[in-house]
């Protein structure tokens, strides 16, 4: 049965090695949670490697231009109104992650120095 799977898996055509391990990793789940109720049995999907994304599988970062952010946020103004609008506007200049902003409090910011802190725990 782990040929039949490492066959399966080699013959379906990945795009990529994410888009393999994501393929593979719901697979293996599944196989952990049917071979529960069987322990006295190897479970074959086990022995499926996940393959290892280095740095040059990744996609090069392909940032905004300012005046694309400036056209998304002015949308978003438009579309969500002015408090969305600065929301977004703060995160995508600052390079805030959503939770880091989210768990922004007013004594993190220091306008008069122009800077905020970010020190909590996601």
């Amino acid at each position: 049965m782990y040929s039949e799977l490492v066959q399966l898996a080699a013959s379906h055509r990945w795009k990529t090695k994410k888009t393999y391990n994501n393929g593979i990793s719901p697979l293996r789940c599944a196989f952990d949670f049917g071979y529960k109720d069987h322990p006295e049995l190897r479970n074959p999907a086990e022995g499926l490697d996940s393959l290892r994304i280095k740095k040059q599988d990744r996609p090069k970062v392909d940032p905004f231009s300012i005046p694309e952010a400036e056209t998304l946020i002015a949308a978003i103004h438009h579309d969500c109104g002015e408090s969305q609008g600065n929301y977004d506007e703060f995160r995508f200049f600052t390079g805030l992650r959503p939770s880091e902003e989210i768990a922004l409090e007013v004594d993190d910011c220091d306008l008069a120095q122009g800077k905020i802190r970010v020190d909590k725990p996601g």
